[in-house]
């Protein structure tokens, strides 16, 4: 979990735009054997949409917003060199 309390996206007070907090979860789970292991992931698992940075460059908002919900598995071979 990473949680982030509400902040200025400046320090400009002109330009300053109040970004809302935000609370970001990620879960896995995996087992291993021998050479293998396996791992099921959830990243951002309620998919909350969070304004990481505004700023507004050349008179155009900008915003730059974190990854949505991803979920996924890893396979992984380990190679035992001797």
């Amino acid at each position: 979990m990473r949680y982030a309390s509400s902040s200025f996206s400046s320090l400009v007070l002109e330009e300053r735009v109040k970004q809302d907090s935000y609370i970001i979860g990620d879960v896995s789970a995996g087992f291993s054997r021998g050479a293998w292991s396996l791992e099921l992931y959830a990243d951002n698992i309620t998919d909350e949409r969070a304004d990481l940075f505004i700023n507004n460059q050349d008179n155009f908002d900008r915003i730059t917003t974190n990854r949505p919900r991803t979920v996924g598995m890893r396979l992984n071979y380990r190679h035992m060199a001797f």
